[in-house]
């Protein structure tokens, strides 16, 4: 369930509490109505990418790599690969669109939240963290494509075409 501290205790270090006790969101008074409705919007959206639901798959096993959404767990031949929170969400969000391209900002909405669309180098950052942790070579991944220009899509190895 999502978190989400609305107060009038706005320094910095009444955040930092909030956030660490658990909250996933943290909005202080004064606030706009349209920014808390936004950021609302992104925490349930957020919650959806992890709760079972009849078109998402509950895993992804190709033989080599192993995900179970439901527990957030992730195998590379067989060996627990351990992913951060972020980075296991990106993946959710790349694995559960395989095949299409996914813009930045829209992997920027879904892991970061809507506040982070103009942040693409958090995305190119943990885009690199992830294909170091499950590409055989990171600088020639075979999962995580580059659509230079525009997103990322994940590869299922059975789709590649060999040219």
């Amino acid at each position: 369930v999502p978190i989400l501290i609305l107060t009038v205790l706005k320094e910095k270090a009444n955040v930092v509490r909030g956030l660490a006790l658990g909250a996933d969101e943290f909005v202080a008074k004064p606030f706009r109505p349209g920014e808390l409705v936004a950021r609302i919007q992104a925490l349930l959206r957020r919650a959806s990418m992890t709760n079972t639901s009849s078109d998402c798959p509950s895993s992804y096993d190709d033989g080599n790599l192993t995900i179970d959404f439901h527990q957030q767990q992730v195998y590379l031949r067989g060996q627990p690969v351990d992913l951060s929170p972020t980075e296991f969400r990106l993946l959710a969000c790349l694995v559960r669109n395989a095949g299409q391209v996914v813009p930045h900002k829209t992997l920027l909405t879904w892991v970061w939240g809507p506040e982070y669309v103009g942040e693409t180098h958090y995305v190119k950052l943990y885009i690199r963290y992830l294909r170091q942790k499950i590409e055989e070579c990171p600088k020639e991944p075979k999962y995580v494509l580059t659509e230079w220009g525009v997103g990322y899509r994940f590869q299922e190895p059975q789709l590649a075409v060999a040219l």
